[in-house]
């Protein structure tokens, strides 16, 4: 356990608190941008990020980017209007969200190599190379089917 339990006026509940008001705070900013923005535009705002008077709005394509600075004037008068807060200034940013999907994952080998595995393997079964094979083959026909 802690050495010393957390309570209301702990220090690191106080900087949690700070990190999820300034959260909510952004989300409250990127809902009202969706809003003033068209649909097709709004979805590709992913996130928003507010600070010093200046927005920075995360898209999810390079194409999405240019169309945001198109509209930056509604994107400003979004934040102006419902939050009474002046916007000094507008950066959009690209999110590269395939790198966070590709996943590596092994080579499953095709069935035309397995059975060259199968030709290949002909020798007698105390040899520990041809055991070792034989157990690959195994391995890799159950991954297959």
């Amino acid at each position: 356990m802690f050495k010393r339990p957390f309570n209301e006026h702990s220090p690191n509940t106080n900087g949690l608190k700070q990190i999820t008001l300034t959260l909510k705070k952004n989300q409250l900013y990127l809902q009202a941008i969706q809003q003033e923005l068209p649909r097709q535009l709004a979805n590709h705002c992913i996130h928003v990020v507010f600070h010093n008077a200046k927005l920075i709005v995360y898209t999810d394509s390079p194409v999405w980017a240019s169309k945001l600075l198109y509209s930056r004037v509604q994107i400003i008068d979004a934040i102006t209007n419902n939050f009474r807060e002046p916007v000094q200034g507008l950066t959009v940013r690209v999110v590269d969200n395939t790198m966070n999907t590709d996943k590596r994952r092994p080579i499953t080998p095709s069935l035309h190599t397995i059975n060259n595995l199968n030709l290949s393997n002909s020798s007698d079964n105390n040899d520990t190379l041809g055991s070792a094979l034989t157990k690959l083959k195994k391995v890799l026909r159950d991954k297959a089917d």
